[in-house]
């Protein structure tokens, strides 16, 4: 499996980042990062108020 992961700023692609939850459960920063294994991929999201979103495909 592979991951990329692109901040709030689009050319740092593929860069490792972390995303942190404090204790109310929101997150430190916008993130979104794709994972791919074969042929099969998704996207997940998570944002500042701490919504995780995720679509695969």
């Amino acid at each position: 499996m592979q991951a990329a992961t692109a901040g709030p700023d689009a050319r740092h692609a593929a860069t490792p980042s972390r995303v942190v939850f404090d204790v109310l459960g929101l997150a430190d920063t916008d993130a979104t990062m794709r994972l791919v294994h074969g042929h099969a991929q998704a996207t997940v999201r998570v944002t500042r108020d701490g919504r995780v979103l995720a679509d695969a495909r």
